[in-house]
């Protein structure tokens, strides 16, 4: 049997044998469920998290862009509490009558926001749930208002059994391959984004952190000069395709770079390079930037375990590359 579908069963199996299944609650679950928070989401990280770990039906309203993401079944719907995270409708939320409303630690500004809402008894939780580094902490919290602690202590032993298979697969490892990770057409994922803590973990370097910023500008020009062996390029889902592969690798001068003399460029979704699946992403990531490392790890497989798990089904488009 290949290596990696004995790490696929031996994941499988472990949940098994923790007798937590989906749709199980223990005693202090259910009695925590009867007097549960209902919840506004406007942090689409926090929304997956909380999907996850079983809360759907605490959720009384998302942001649109929540809608569009592929870690639920779109068959499922919510009512709409506005277009983005930085400017929720604050009418529409209040009319759903919310207790606490979920949102980003940075957004939406903390400026008069609370403030409309206090008087209708509507509290606000502001939670990051974009880095690896806070994965405990943030699940931990989302779980508390929800009455879900069991299910998120397994969903973080999950979360750690694939950090530590990543961590075991670049153990002692000598050669450093130089990555560039693109969110928008020449924007790199710079320092303090969520892809370098993701390339920190496989051990590659991010050839735009040392720009000193987040989400960097870039040119060819200056891309030429750092030559990066591995190109991965976020896309949404419904671009994860051929064209658009063919569209990145052609652009001018790009037939000079290294990764693409290699076909070694690749596409991804965004929430595969931040927030609750960036370990899965880093899987990828080193499977792409370490294929001799990650040898006997099939992500394809390790994300189908914890979306299968965790969500109920496996979504068709995530990640393109030329060779599999």
């Amino acid at each position: 049997m290949p290596g990696s579908r004995i790490i696929f069963y031996v994941l499988l199996m472990t949940v098994l044998f923790t007798g937590c299944n989906r749709g199980n609650r223990t005693k202090a679950e259910s009695d925590a469920q009867d007097s549960i928070k209902h919840l506004a989401v406007t942090n689409s990280d926090a929304f997956e998290m909380l999907v996850g770990l079983g809360a759907a039906e605490n959720i009384v309203g998302i942001n649109d862009i929540s809608m569009r993401r592929s870690f639920f079944d779109k068959s499922r719907k919510w009512p709409s509490i506005g277009g983005n995270w930085r400017n929720p409708n604050v009418e529409a939320m209040i009319a759903l009558k919310p207790d606490i409303v979920i949102g980003y630690k940075r957004w939406i500004e903390p400026e008069g926001f609370e403030d409309k809402l206090k008087p209708f008894h509507i509290s606000v939780e502001r939670v990051s749930c974009y880095y690896m580094s806070e994965y405990h902490s943030d699940l931990s919290l989302l779980a508390s208002l929800v009455g879900k602690e069991s299910r998120a202590d397994t969903m973080i032993r999950d979360f750690d059994r694939i950090v530590n298979m990543v961590k075991n697969a670049v153990t002692d490892m000598d050669v450093k391959r130089k990555a560039y990770i693109e969110y928008s057409d020449f924007t790199a994922m710079g320092a303090g984004s969520s892809s370098n803590e993701m390339l920190e973990l496989i051990g590659a370097v991010n050839i735009a952190s040392k720009l000193g910023i987040q989400y960097p500008k870039v040119s060819t020009e200056w891309l030429l000069e750092e030559n990066p062996d591995v190109i991965i390029k976020v896309v949404s889902a419904d671009t994860i395709t051929a064209s658009m592969y063919e569209r990145v690798v052609k652009r001018a001068g790009w037939d000079r770079l290294d990764a693409v003399k290699n076909s070694r460029v690749y596409l991804i979704l965004p929430e595969l390079c931040a927030g609750p699946r960036a370990m899965i992403g880093s899987l990828y990531f080193g499977k792409w930037c370490y294929p001799e490392r990650f040898a006997s790890i099939d992500p394809d497989s390790i994300h189908a375990y914890w979306m299968k798990r965790y969500y109920g089904f496996f979504p068709d488009n995530f990640v393109y590359m030329v060779h599999k």
